[in-house]
């Protein structure tokens, strides 16, 4: 009976307990573990950080600021146990008391801090590492705990794939096979108004640290004109070309400076095709007749040259500067290229019978270089987090 008895009362204490504990709690505040105050109030010595609540009756409640100075209070204090508990015990509460991110993000902090001061070190990367990919760029602030702040600085996070686009503004320079026009060999020719441009799309991969491939489609234009003039002959030649390239492309970055602005080399080719080639030719020729009177013939003609289907592979390799904001990367730089084959198969300069004929002239088979300015932007859209020492 005694035994009973004993039973029956303890049930009963554990029922009255189980009541108290669920009283409606005040909004905004935390209860306490039973052997804790507030931040002012030395810290018992004895505190095993047993996680038990106070009843909300109790004057044991603390608004939730008062609560982070008091998981501060045990950090500084050096009671990592401590405050390895008060933090856990904090985070567990999150669905019931509706805590911010911040305070959220602040019980996170402590954890992880209060466990790598305790040298549990494997579990303090594990959730520095989950830390860290819920907050690839998180920024350090004020008061973080500095067991916290020197082990987030040994975790980088990066890029594993993005995506790049970008424009160029092309000076093209030619390298020139065969200039013939039949009509008047000794008339000087020059070449001006070159022009180009470039659209770019490309899918960058980063396979190890600070080294990027990449793939995508281009599309460029350029244009150019060639004039000839003598004592009776005026001959103005427009071109137009667009290529179709596939680059493939190698990029190593340097060290940033200024924080955010780092340097990148890169090299690479790319297979281009000529899509479309279309002609514009101006032809005025002095006439001398046979009483000694001269008059201009003016011959107008345009066309494109069809059948054309020449494609070449061009080197290329340049500089460019890097200004990252967390996913974005803005980016400007300088290209060199130089075509290892013609743009036009010699041969096709035959085709256009029509030219060739009535003005006696033949268009040029030529290797074009490719000088270029260009700007664009990046975007990552995955990362991955990796700590120093451990594959990055």
């Amino acid at each position: 009976m005694k035994q009973l008895s004993l039973i029956a009362v303890l049930l009963l204490m554990g029922l009255v307990a189980a009541a108290q504990s669920d009283t409606t709690r005040r909004d905004g505040y935390i209860p306490l573990f039973d052997n804790l105050t507030s931040p002012d109030v030395p810290l018992p010595e004895d505190f095993n950080g047993k996680l038990r609540i106070a009843n909300a009756a109790d004057s044991t409640e603390i608004s939730i600021e008062d609560a982070v100075r008091t998981l501060r209070t045990l950090y500084d204090a050096g009671r990592f146990h401590e405050a390895f508990l008060y933090a856990f015990y904090l985070r567990s509460r999150q669905e019931e008391d509706k805590f911010t991110k911040d305070d959220s993000e602040t019980f996170r902090k402590y954890t992880i801090a209060s466990m790598k001061e305790m040298h549990f070190d494997r579990k303090a990367d594990s959730l520095m590492k989950l830390f860290c990919t819920r907050n690839p760029f998180y920024e350090p602030k004020p008061g973080d705990p500095d067991a916290f702040l020197k082990l987030k600085d040994k975790f980088v996070t990066r890029p594993i794939i993005g995506i790049r686009v970008s424009s160029s503004i092309d000076y093209p320079m030619v390298k020139l096979d065969t200039v013939y026009t039949v009509r008047d060999k000794e008339a000087g020719y020059q070449y001006e108004n070159f022009k180009g441009s470039s659209y770019e799309v490309d899918v960058v991969c980063y396979p190890i640290k600070n080294l990027e491939v990449s793939t995508g489609l281009m599309f460029s234009k350029f244009g150019f004109t060639r004039t000839e003039r003598s004592s009776d002959h005026n001959f103005i030649y427009t071109e137009d070309d667009k290529l179709f390239s596939i680059p493939i492309e190698a990029g190593y970055s340097l060290p940033p400076f200024l924080k955010v602005v780092s340097p990148e080399f890169y090299a690479g080719a790319r297979l281009s095709m000529l899509r479309k080639s279309s002609y514009k030719v101006k032809d005025r020729t002095v006439k001398v007749l046979n009483l000694g009177f001269s008059t201009p013939e003016d011959v107008d003609c345009e066309g494109e040259y069809d059948d054309i289907k020449n494609s070449f592979v061009t080197l290329y390799g340049g500089f460019r500067l890097n200004y990252e904001i967390r996913r974005v990367c803005f980016f400007a730089g300088l290209q060199y290229g130089v075509a290892l084959g013609e743009l036009r198969n010699p041969e096709d300069n035959y085709k256009n019978l029509e030219l060739l004929v009535n003005h006696r002239f033949m268009p040029d088979a030529m290797r074009v270089g490719q000088f270029s300015i260009n700007v664009g932007v990046k975007v990552n859209l995955f990362y991955k987090i990796t700590k120093y020492g451990y594959g990055y």
